[in-house]
């Protein structure tokens, strides 16, 4: 998961660095789908994942000695769910790349129309 974020970042980081220049059209389109790519991977991976630990937890649970069931229900108060901190952070950058690839489309759109 760190892999994903970490690339998002990277890209994050080339699009803020273009800003005080200029963002191109190529650069645009480019972060923009390359992002976008990234951030969906990243949730299906997420998603997979959560999939094979619910998995790994109830086959843990039937396998243990039931005097240790109570390792299982460990619930921490007060503190958001790392689910929430990870979905929405995933849609943070999957809203920052839409934005770029409807800008890429926009100025796309614009330059068809004016000729």
């Amino acid at each position: 998961m760190s892999v994903f974020v970490a690339a998002e970042l990277i890209l994050f980081a080339l699009y803020a660095q273009a800003l005080p220049d200029n963002v191109t059209l190529s650069l645009a389109g480019t972060l923009g789908v390359f992002g976008t790519t990234i951030t969906a991977v990243s949730w299906y991976v997420l998603h997979r994942s959560n999939k094979y630990l619910e998995a790994y937890y109830g086959l843990a649970k039937a396998r243990c000695n039931p005097r240790d069931l109570a390792i299982f229900d460990v619930k921490i108060a007060r503190t958001p769910k790392t689910g929430l901190a990870l979905a929405i952070l995933h849609f943070a950058f999957f809203l920052l790349w839409a934005i770029l690839v409807a800008y890429y489309f926009l100025i796309l759109w614009v330059l068809a129309t004016k000729g």
